[in-house]
């Protein structure tokens, strides 16, 4: 389901085709129905201008960044944990400069450099944690682990990669961690992504230090750039967007539907032996014989 809505946003409507299309349909109708025409025009061309400004994409993105701050080696030295813990943000596949070989990618990449900025800092022992969404035959934990144990020279202690989601990547590094009695982490993933992870993290059961990288909004707005329209502008709304229908689905279908699974479940169990008792033929009151 999550798959279907983010085709539908990034293949259809956060791109500026259908609204082109609808800009000069309306254009087509101003002379047979002057109304109808006149508000698709409008509103596609607005739709249009809105995709080419930053400002949804920053008021998006801004609520997401908020509750988090960049965590200073100051504030590192006092900060209490068992363990670093790094999320995987997606490779870059075939890359022709490293001989057609997978390898990752930007998101993937600025976390690395944050977990190695905390290992030296901290010593602490790193988990790596993505596995192989689209199924390729390297996970995503295994292609960090080479590049931050090649690359950066930080060794990495533990490899999670069986999970395909943020939840899994939670819920996989709990069972991987409890046995050695982890259970406060600082945990790296970008300031906008930070939310949703945290949230995963702390249900599994982890006392969460979020250690956000990469923020995208600055704390200073200035409003007349942010009206202007640019290229470039819809990967924000994008990641925003994502990262909100990720919130709505993950409690969906991870908190209410379980729920709604076991009280189905109650449900079943008790109209089947109500049904059985129905129809079992001992269960009848026999009228006595005259």
């Amino acid at each position: 389901m999550t798959w279907l809505v983010h085709l539908l946003l990034e293949r259809f409507l956060l791109t500026p085709w259908p609204w082109v299309a609808g800009a000069f349909w309306g254009a087509s109708l101003r002379w047979m129905r002057p109304g109808l025409g006149a508000a698709l025009l409008g509103g596609s061309l607005f739709v249009l201008y809105l995709l080419t400004i930053p400002l949804p994409g920053v008021l998006l993105l801004a609520p997401l960044e908020a509750p988090f701050a960049a965590l200073s080696t100051e504030a590192l030295q006092s900060v209490e944990a068992d363990a670093i813990v790094v999320l995987g943000g997606g490779r870059r596949p075939a890359a022709r400069e490293y001989d057609e070989d997978d390898v990752v990618n930007h998101s993937s990449l600025t976390r690395i450099h944050m977990a190695a900025h905390l290992y030296r800092r901290t010593a602490l022992p790193v988990l790596l944690s993505g596995g192989s969404p689209m199924d390729e035959p390297v996970s995503e934990a295994a292609l960090m682990a080479k590049t931050l144990e090649g690359d950066f020279q930080v060794p990495v202690r533990w490899q999670e990669g069986k999970s395909r989601n943020t939840w899994e990547n939670a819920v996989f590094s709990k069972r991987m961690l409890e046995p050695h009695g982890v259970g406060r982490i600082l945990l790296v993933t970008q300031a906008y992504h930070m939310l949703r992870a945290r949230w995963c993290f702390e249900e599994a059961g982890f006392e969460v230090v979020a250690v956000p990288t990469e923020f995208m909004v600055g704390q200073e707005w200035d409003y007349l750039s942010l009206l202007w329209p640019r290229m470039m502008t819809g990967e924000k709304m994008m990641l925003a967007t994502h990262e909100w229908l990720g919130l709505g689905w993950y409690r969906l279908r991870y908190l209410l539907w379980p729920v709604l699974e076991a009280r189905l479940s109650q449900w079943e169990r008790g109209l089947s032996r109500f049904l059985t008792k129905q129809h079992n033929p001992l269960t009848f009151n026999m009228l006595p014989l005259k």
